[in-house]
Parts: C-alpha cells; structure tokens; sequence
C-alpha cells in the first residue's frame, strides 16, 4: 500500500522523480527523532551515491525541521532527510543511531503523486482568474 510520495526540488541526485513510499515500520533515532523506513518504488540509483551496482529499495526518511512530525502528518508537504541505514538487521529494534545513518539529501514528501510530480508548482487550473 502506498503511504505518501517522495520527490525532491532540491537534490539532482535524488531527482524529481516521483516515488511511491510504503511504510515499513517506525523507528526511533538515539536523538528522539521519528525515522521511518520505507520502501521505495521506483529504487533509487546506487551510483548518484557512490554505490555502484546497488540499488537502494529502502530508505529511512526524517523531518527535516524539528517540530515537524511524520505521523498523523497534517499539512502537506513536509520536508525530509533521505537517509540510508547502514547497519545490517534491525528486526527487533525500535532505536537506531544516527551515527549508522547516511544522509542521502533533502526532499519532501507528499500526499498524492500529482502533488509530487507539481512538486507545489501551480498548475494551469489554479492560474485561472475567479470568476
């Protein structure tokens, strides 16, 4: 089931693609900050990180402004860090450093694909005058 969408403004590695996000599980980071890992559709490019032949499937995802929070998200879109969990199982785990984590860049996040792919751009329908 998707969740929400992954697209970034920001970062030419990640691109603007969009991608479907599916929650895996919530984890906490030794910070006390919400990271969820989630599985990505399409995959993200190894090489744009220096991780030739890799694929990254799965991603963990923080908010990028404290305060802002990525359960029960309200208003969107919210601004995240792309991180890549460098340690090996964390089945049984609800905390993991941040020392383990790489950042891959900053995105955002949204609600539907349109939203994403718009990526908070106007579309033709909003530039119309009122009537």
């Amino acid at each position: 089931m998707v969740d929400f969408y992954l697209a970034s403004s920001e970062d030419i590695r990640l691109d603007d693609t969009p991608r479907e996000c599916s929650v895996v599980r919530q984890l906490q980071t030794s910070l006390h900050r919400c990271l969820l890992l989630v599985h990505l559709e399409p995959f993200l490019s190894g090489e744009k990180f220096g991780l030739r032949g890799t694929n990254i499937l799965d991603v963990g995802l923080i908010a990028h402004y404290r305060g802002d929070s990525l359960l029960n998200i309200t208003s969107w879109p919210v601004s995240v860090y792309v991180t890549l969990l460098l340690t090996g199982e964390i089945n049984e785990r609800t905390e993991i450093s941040e020392k383990t984590l790489k950042t891959l860049g900053l995105a955002e996040i949204y609600k539907t694909k349109e939203d994403a792919k718009n990526r908070g751009r106007a579309t033709p329908l909003d530039l119309k005058p009122k009537s």
